[in-house]
Formats: structure tokens, sequence, C-alpha cells
């Protein structure tokens, strides 16, 4: 099929810009010069730095040694052993001492390098080194051009044209770095400010100054008329933080549906039960204090001490003690009749929690919609998943917020004759 003048384009600029893309390798040596010349620290204390601390490590041990510090703007998070933090604040009492700051983003480096230029009056002696988590998390391939194939075949998989130009649009912003162009999909819902979101009827309090999801409820980022949510329905609702949607899945299915609640952060599940028995919506919410992913096992994870939306699995530095379940397992533990609907928002365990839900989804042919935003190989390693599968699917790919947030594969189960 001939190629539209915009997925030609897309494709060539997506093609230009992987081959500028930083890879782990780049990144460490960068690092490593940088150690050479004096003292370096990084900025924030997320996701991204973690992974890079443990491949320096691991990789330079002397480099590691040389690391002064990670600065970050919340007081409630703790660095890796070993490893000291400082708020931003304190900048100033040991600004001269460093070289080098490396901006460890895990989306845009040029906003968190804004937010902390806006928090600190920084000397021009500073180097800054300015990495990614969009480069860091590409899927592997051999080749770009092997790479852009399997964008295109993507792309030719999706079931409508939105779809198409949305999910070039997101590769193209990501590649680019570009945070303007994501603001193509943020919606126009007005987001209140303060610690509680009201919602037909229900008080969902606890979200501090996490104004994101409460845009999430406002604007249907997990319902689109292809597929949607009905009554009477079942819900798993993965990655339910302070209960927020599944409240909102709740309205949706009403007094005849059920929502399962799958919150693995101890101080997240309190706020999730304390929302849930604050609204009444004990007979539709059950709560679950678990993960998921491929296994039923221990593992730990990163949060901070008051919980926090972020919060996401890692073995070896995490904190906190937690319990993984397959959905499967789950499923059958308890004896659901029906899955009608499964919310993914997992901070890129997705594709590990897909893997332990294939019978349940054999077996009920539930509606997905899948977070696709945390890692870049998200965009094409879940949709490849989903057309493994043994039900067969309409792909749909939406993205209702400005970016990265808010990017959701959408899955409809076609009829059984198809």
């Amino acid at each position: 099929m001939q190629r539209t003048p915009f997925e030609a384009i897309a494709l060539k600029t997506i093609e230009n810009e992987l081959a500028k893309a930083c890879t782990e390798e780049s990144v460490l040596q960068k690092i490593s010069s940088a150690a050479n010349v004096g003292s370096l620290a990084f900025f924030p204390c997320n996701k991204c730095f973690r992974k890079l601390l443990a491949r320096i490590q691991h990789r330079m041990p002397a480099v590691y040694k040389r690391i002064f510090g990670v600065i970050d703007l919340s007081r409630n998070i703790s660095a890796p052993n070993g490893i000291s933090i400082f708020h931003v604040d304190d900048l100033p009492l040991f600004i001269n001492e460093l070289s080098t700051i490396v901006i460890a983003s895990n989306n845009f480096p040029v906003i968190d390098c804004n937010r902390l230029q806006k928090q600190a009056e920084l000397p021009t002696h500073i180097n800054y080194i300015y990495i990614s988590d969009f480069d860091l998390t590409l899927p592997p391939s051999n080749s770009i051009n092997g790479l852009i194939s399997q964008i295109s075949r993507i792309y030719t998989c999706l079931a409508d044209w939105k779809s198409k130009m949305m999910y070039l649009t997101v590769w193209l912003y990501r590649v680019l770095k570009d945070d303007k162009l994501s603001y193509i999909f943020a919606n126009d819902c007005s987001t209140p400010s303060g610690d509680s979101l009201f919602y037909k009827g229900s008080v969902i309090s606890n979200f501090g100054d996490d104004y994101s999801n409460k845009e999430d409820i406002l604007a249907d980022v997990y319902r689109i008329p292809e597929v949607d949510v009905g009554l009477g329905e079942t819900v798993l609702d993965v990655g339910a933080y302070i209960g927020d949607t599944a409240i909102y899945f709740s309205h949706h299915v009403g007094a005849t549906g059920k929502v399962y609640a799958f919150e693995p952060i101890l101080a997240n599940y309190e706020k999730l039960m304390r929302n849930v028995k604050d609204n009444c919506l004990d007979s539709i919410i059950i709560p679950v204090h678990k993960g998921c992913g491929s296994g039923n096992r221990v593992s730990r994870a990163v949060s901070s001490a008051n919980g926090s939306s972020w919060a996401f699995i890692d073995a070896e530095s995490g904190s906190q003690s937690i319990q993984i379940v397959t959905i499967d397992s789950f499923v059958d533990e308890h004896k659901l009749d029906k899955v009608s609907f499964i919310k993914m928002d997992i901070e890129g365990y997705e594709c590990e929690a897909l893997k332990g839900a294939i019978r349940t989804i054999k077996k009920y042919r539930p509606k997905l919609a899948i977070c696709l935003y945390h890692q870049t190989r998200d965009l094409i390693e879940i949709p490849d998943f989903i057309l493994s599968l043994p039900v067969k699917y309409d792909l749909y790919f939406r993205s209702q917020k400005a970016g990265p947030y808010g990017t959701v594969l959408f899955c409809s189960p076609k009829g059984d004759d198809e």
C-alpha cells in the first residue's frame, strides 16, 4: 500500500533522528569522561537515574565512586545505597564542588533542566549532560531500517486512521524530544487544584499535588467509544494507585458490576481503602494489595514514603517489599466468572503483567486498555504481544493528554468468526 505524505515524512524524520539517538554505550562514555574532569551529580532521582546508576556500578565502579550524589525536588524520596541525595534548596551549599550535572530525564530533558534552573541559580561553569529514557528504552533492533520496519508493521495493524496518525506523532515527539509537539494531544478539561476531586457524586481524596491523575479521570483517558466499560461488567484495574481509577470505573459498571483494584504499594493501598470506604463503594470495588506480573513472587519497589503514582518495581534497589501475582492465578483463586475489561498502568511492567493473563484473556476475551508511555519499546512490544494472543483484537491507539502521559492501546475483541 502506498504511503500517505504524512507517513512518508514522519518515517523519514524518525529514521533520521534514530540515527542520532543516545545509546547506553555513548551515555556511559559521556559520564565517564565527565567524571575524569571533576565531580558530577544527577538530577532528578527517578527511574532513568536508577537504571543508569545500576549500569555505572556494574560496568564502571571507579566512576560510581566519583558520583557526588543526586539532586531532587522532593524530600520524601530515597536514593540507592551508597548515593547521597540532596534537596534542590541545598544546592548552593555544594554547587562549587560540581563540574557536571547529568539531567537523567524519564522523558523530555529540557523540561527537567528548566525545572532545576527555575529552583536554583546555577553557575556558568557547570557542564550538562542530557539523557532521555526515550532513547534508553528503544526496542532492540539490528539496524535503524529494522526498527523502521517494525514501526511500519504496527502502524499498518492499527484499526483506524486516527490511531495511525497518533502513533506516528507519538514516535515523532519521542525521537525529537519535542514536548511542544505532544500538546497536540492536550485535552481541554480544567483540572482543579487541591487534594481532592469530585467525580459523579464521589469524592476522591489524597491526590496531594498530583494533578496528572486527576486529569486522567476528567479526560476519560481509559475509555473510547470502541472500547468502553458498561453496566454489570467486571474490571481489573491494574495499577489502582489511591483508588481514583477504580472509583471512576465503579460509576460505569454500576451496582451490579465489580472492580478489582490492584495496588502493591502500602501507602497507596491504604489511601485506596479509605477512598473506597468513604464513598461507600465496598460492594463494587475490591481492593487487592498486590501487583501483577508474569509469575507469583515477592519483589521490591521504589516509591516515596507517602506513596506515589510513579512507584515502580525494581528488584535490586527497591526499598519496599511487594507481592506480585499473575492475573490468571488471581482469577482462578477467586473463581471469577467473567472478566470484561482490563486496564493496566504499571510503570513499564505492563508486558510482564499481560504474560500472566494469557489464559484469562483466552477464556473471557476482555476489552483491554494498556498504557504505552513508560518505555519506548512498549510502542512495539505490547502491540506485538497483543497480536500474538489466541484472541484476535482490533487495536486503537489513543493519546488524550499532553505527552508522554495518557498514551493508551485500546483493544477490542473481534467476533469469533473473524
